[in-house]
């Protein structure tokens, strides 16, 4: 079954795209069709006419079929390219083979998404919480009239897809899905997996007692000699320990 006959399953809220889950499908489809795109680029290949009727979901895979239009970057012969106007980037309905770049496919794949997605009129097919604006801002980048707006990559796409997907999935079981930074280095733990979470009572209670910030005063040992700022004696004015400030920083 094509991408095209689900988007009739999604208009008529055939199962199992009559519910909250919806997103999660469309979204899941969206990365597994980014994995092949980014193998063709892999290989300094375009696809140049990604669209619905293009991609089948086939038991438990999802192809991208039809390979008869697919170019080599930066190839400027073989005639005008084979593309459908309702899924090119602008960039490519103006100027023609010259302006294929990885960025018109990703766009292809953005106008994809968005075809199924805007079947979804139904409440039930909404996703929770903010889910729908996220999954709104990463199309709206994939399909800037601007290419230099959009992914660079396919693999960029697909992360920020997969995001979304936890996003979504989270806020409807209510239960965070963190998953490990592929910017940064692996961690012991993840971090701010708990961002904006009140702590537990208990954290309160049995907790470690967090070391106080250092008051900023210089060390006795960095003070002039007979120097009576607060480092040294409470009963005088903090702000005397100005006179300090010339010797007290560092390398002083």
């Amino acid at each position: 079954m094509t991408l095209a006959q689900i988007k009739d399953h999604i208009a008529d809220a055939v199962r199992p795209y009559d519910g909250p889950r919806l997103y999660e499908h469309i979204l899941a489809y969206g990365c597994l069709v980014l994995r092949a795109v980014g193998y063709l680029h892999g290989e300094k290949l375009l696809y140049c006419d990604l669209k619905p009727s293009n991609v089948m979901h086939y038991e438990d895979r999802v192809k991208v079929i039809d390979l008869g239009a697919v170019r080599r970057v930066g190839q400027r012969d073989g005639g005008s390219p084979v593309i459908t106007e309702a899924f090119a980037a602008p960039e490519v309905l103006t100027r023609g083979a010259s302006a294929l770049t990885e960025r018109h496919d990703l766009f292809g794949v953005g106008r994809t998404l968005e075809e199924l997605s805007d079947k979804a009129t139904r409440q039930a097919q909404r996703p929770p919480g903010l889910g729908a604006e996220s999954y709104r801002r990463v199309l709206a980048r994939a399909t800037a009239p601007d290419p230099e707006r959009r992914f660079g990559s396919a693999a960029e796409m697909s992360e920020q897809l997969w995001g979304v997907l936890r996003e979504i999935h989270s806020l409807r079981l209510s239960r965070e899905q963190p998953q490990p930074s592929t910017l940064f280095a692996p961690t012991s733990a993840l971090l701010d997996s708990s961002l904006g979470r009140i702590p537990d009572l208990e954290r309160w209670l049995d907790g470690e007692p967090r070391p106080l910030l250092a008051s900023g005063l210089p060390r006795p040992s960095r003070c002039r000699p007979g120097c009576r700022c607060p480092s040294r004696t409470r009963r005088i004015p903090a702000r005397r320990c100005w006179a300090c400030r010339p010797t007290a920083g560092p390398g002083g």
